[in-house]
């Protein structure tokens, strides 16, 4: 993939984040480049990627690698609990169970 290609899938993707994972990419990029990459005005913080090196933009994707697995790991388990909950915990599933017994 070309550069510019790669630079634009993560421009996307981080414009496609919730803000607080916004706000973490931004604290990774304010400690590791030059204040001459962020221009922050009254809407917001822009960053110019093309002036990013090869590792900072490395780590920006594992991070947002690191984002989509915890967020397809909780849809999963979010998933999960609401099978549960209408499996067995709706009232209506409740009453048409049949009872187990032990009998020995």
């Amino acid at each position: 993939m070309q550069k510019i290609e790669r630079l634009e899938q993560l421009r996307y993707q981080i414009e496609s984040l919730e803000k607080f994972h916004q706000t973490e990419i931004l604290k990774i990029l304010h400690e590791k480049v030059d204040t001459e990459v962020l221009n922050e005005n009254n809407n917001g913080t822009f960053v110019n990627l093309s002036s990013l090196n090869d590792d900072i933009i490395n780590g920006l994707e594992s991070y947002l690698t690191y984002v989509n697995n915890q967020e397809t790991q909780l849809d999963a388990l979010e998933n999960q609990k609401e099978e549960f909950k209408l499996k067995y915990f709706i009232k209506e599933n409740k009453d048409n169970t049949q009872q187990l017994t032990n009998d020995h």
